[in-house]
């Protein structure tokens, strides 16, 4: 069990993503063109990211896998294609060549030779006894599908067993001609594991269970068991093979099988999700504008959830997802930023989990926070150093943080900069210097011309103090030789102090200025200011309103114009412009200044066509949307529709908020990349194994790309080929695999 809990730490370790990213083998096995998703979709999205880069108890005993000797075989010459990168070349000679594989049976070599040819013909049977049967199972010198028919095939060529979700699944032999299923009387079924060795079972082999990978019965049914090495220990994850054999041919597929202790993390980690998607239907959230979203939800989770202080092992291993977050309520850095990446997830706000060294924490420990996606650009929250923050204390100090809110020696994602909503939630917060300037305009005292005592906060560097931001907006301001006391706040706010500034100021004239107001006639998100007089530079801080946010002031002579964006509810939306401030003015707002706005949630509908040659079509009727691909930059849908060099993962389709007015949710749409396995094609004199009808090929320098239907492809001219997996309606085509042939 120590062994085992020293696994399920690393795979709870913050420095992933997701809580098994980490995880890898060194046996990969792709999505196949014809696989379909099992009833728990995220569990086989995890299970492909473990195999994609894991190192655990999976022998690569692959149907594909060769041992070091070198043979040099005559005549029918076993070879494969490289697979190292996206475009691989391997020159088969035609008649002799040295292999990395072992040298088949003469006779297994003459049982080769007549699927080559029995295998693309019309469908007929085979006979052939079962101890042939079992060494063409255990035959690594061809590919997986060359005892197979292409009439035929399983229903699903790879699916996944786990202890709580997934512990049954039945294999069936599809005849494709007619999509009905093989008469499983006539099918025998047989399992090839690959750990601790390399064998065949039969059905309803229960001698020793141990042997085993899965359970399987006679009718195709496979079973989830526990896998339990010779030392005792349990792999997180083991694979192997199973064969339906059908008139003396044999049709292949993976099964990958989960320990508990893995099923049960990947268990609550989909039990988070669903606990993510009450309470924010719970709440109702989905049915506020985007910023009340996050703030709803940042303010729940530093609420409800509790700092564990208990730092022992066992706590350690439990407590780094979001399942210890959204329903346990108790958790650490990690469990704080992967329970709230949940909840933003299910409202629509592109959200990512990160990491790094803090001095929050310790410049030795590891803390995690998240990134989240506003008005196209990226902050930093951090709810678990807000959750420690005193209760009656309203300032959130680490929500939407910058770059510029870390230390020097703070080790973090790439830098996020934006400067428009840094420290929103955090009061009298001044960044730069145009923050300064409007919170010493709202301190003035209009009525008596004098200046109140400023309080504000900004960042605190130790090891080079810089103000200059502060010092520069005083005298801009004229107040730099009225400042009559300084003192700094003792008790700092997270990485920031607070400096309080009393003043001995009074104006010796201020100046007063008609305002009328009215709803702008052309911009539907606008506010049009007017002023008796012209008053340079006044900025969104100089403008005091309600239920918004001022994105742009335009200033054209006595006339401002705000607009404005990040409305505080849905639907008819009240504005009030209550003031107007600045140092030595005082602003007199005439006439009604309530505006009334009409905002409204949309939902884009739209599907994709993938048109092949790395492009898809966007299928809507919907107007002004805009793309991106794994939270890059959002773009603007073409005209056409059409996006080109597209990659794999998920694409998100909003509309646009040009208007302000506007929350859209987002549609996510996941594009798969189809894959050639490593070493799956293999050469047996001109004949190319290994393909299948999912594929397609042509000579390197042609533009013309065929199709493959069969399981097997023969040549009669020499050259370079490319052989790639067809696009389909929801994968992109996969890279492509080059055979020279002389």
């Amino acid at each position: 069990m120590k062994n085992i809990s020293k696994r399920l730490l690393k795979i709870l370790s913050i420095t992933s993503v997701s809580t098994l990213s980490i995880i890898t083998t060194s046996c990969k096995f792709s999505n196949t063109t014809n696989r379909q998703q099992i009833s728990n979709k995220d569990l086989e999205k995890k299970v492909d990211e473990i195999f994609s880069n894991s190192n655990n108890h999976v022998d690569n005993k692959d149907i594909n896998k060769h041992d070091s000797t070198n043979t040099t075989i005559n005549k029918h010459s076993y070879s494969t294609t490289s697979n190292q990168s996206s475009q691989t070349s391997y020159t088969i000679p035609n008649e002799s060549y040295t292999i990395p594989t072992y040298n088949p049976s003469l006779e297994l070599q003459e049982i080769d030779n007549k699927y080559l040819n029995e295998t693309v013909q019309d469908f007929k049977p085979i006979i052939t006894d079962q101890n042939k049967i079992k060494s063409m199972i255990l035959n690594n010198s061809v590919s997986s599908n060359f005892y197979s028919h292409s009439q035929f095939g399983l229903q699903q060529d790879e699916i996944t067993l786990d202890s709580i979700q997934n512990k049954t699944f039945q294999f069936k032999l599809i005849d494709k001609n007619t999509n009905k299923e093989v008469d499983n009387s006539k099918v025998k079924w047989y399992q090839r594991t690959f750990y601790p060795q390399d064998q065949v079972f039969e059905a309803n082999h229960s001698d020793n269970l141990k042997e085993l990978t899965f359970e399987l019965k006679d009718n195709g049914i496979v079973n989830w068991i526990e896998k339990i090495n010779s030392d005792g220990s349990k792999p997180e994850i083991t694979q192997a093979r199973i064969f339906a054999e059908y008139e003396g041919y044999l049709y292949s597929g993976v099964v990958k099988v989960i320990s508990r202790e893995m099923s049960t993390l990947l268990n609550n980690e989909d039990l988070a999700k669903k606990e993510a998607k009450r309470i924010v239907e719970y709440h109702k959230w989905k049915s506020l504008p985007t910023l009340e979203r996050l703030k709803a939800a940042y303010e729940w989770i530093i609420a409800n959830v509790k700092y564990d202080h208990n730092m022992n092992f066992a706590n350690l291993s439990k407590n780094q997802n979001a399942h210890s977050a959204l329903i346990e309520l108790h958790t650490v850095c990690a469990g704080y930023s992967k329970g709230l990446k949940l909840l933003l997830e299910e409202l629509n706000i592109p959200v990512k989990f990160s990491e790094g060294y803090s001095a929050r924490v310790s410049l030795s420990d590891k803390h995690a926070w998240n990134q989240v996606q506003i008005d196209g650009d990226w902050y930093y929250l951090d709810s678990t150093s807000d959750t420690t923050i005193k209760k009656n204390d309203k300032d959130r100090l680490f929500f939407l943080n910058t770059a510029d809110d870390f230390l020097k020696a703070d080790k973090k994602d790439p830098e996020t900069k934006q400067k428009r909503l840094r420290n929103l939630l955090f009061k009298n917060y001044v960044g730069n210097k145009d923050d300064v300037l409007a919170l010493i305009d709202k301190n003035f005292d209009e009525n008596n011309g004098k200046m109140n005592k400023l309080v504000l906060w900004t960042k605190r560097d130790i090891s080079s103090p810089n103000y200059s931001h502060i010092h520069d907006a005083l005298k801009e301001r004229n107040l730099d030789n009225f400042v009559s006391h300084t003192n700094y706040i003792r008790q700092s706010k997270g990485y920031n102090i607070g400096i309080e500034y009393l003043f001995n100021y009074k104006s010796n004239s201020v100046k007063q200025i008609q305002v009328t107001t009215t709803k702008d006639d052309e911009a539907p998100n606008a506010i049009k200011i007017k002023l008796n007089e012209e008053v340079k530079d006044l900025k969104p801080g100089n403008f005091n309103i309600t239920n918004a946010l001022i994105r742009e002031v335009k200033h054209n002579d006595k006339t401002y114009t705000l607009y404005l964006d990040h409305f505080k509810s849905i639907g008819d939306v009240e504005v009030k412009l209550e003031s107007i401030k600045r140092k030595d003015y005082k602003f007199t707002l005439s006439g009604n200044n309530t505006f009334k706005f009409k905002t409204e949630i949309k939902e884009p509908k739209a599907e994709v066509k993938v048109l092949g040659d790395g492009k898809i079509e966007v299928k809507t009727d919907d107007k002004d949307l805009e793309y991106n691909f794994n939270n890059n930059d959002w773009q603007d849908l073409p005209e056409n529709k059409i996006i080109d060099r597209i990659t794999a993962g998920n694409l998100y389709i909003r509309f646009k908020n040009t208007s302000g007015l506007i929350t859209s949710e987002i549609k996510t749409i996941n594009i798969k990349k189809h894959n050639i396995y490593a070493n799956q094609l293999k050469v047996i004199g001109r004949t190319i194994i290994g393909v299948d009808q999912t594929m397609e090929y042509k000579l390197k320098d042609s533009n013309n790309w065929i199709s493959i239907d069969k399981n097997k492809l023969t040549v009669s001219t020499p050259g370079t080929y490319e052989i790639r997996v067809k696009s389909t309606n929801d994968g992109i085509s996969s890279d492509s695999e080059i055979v020279v042939i002389h």
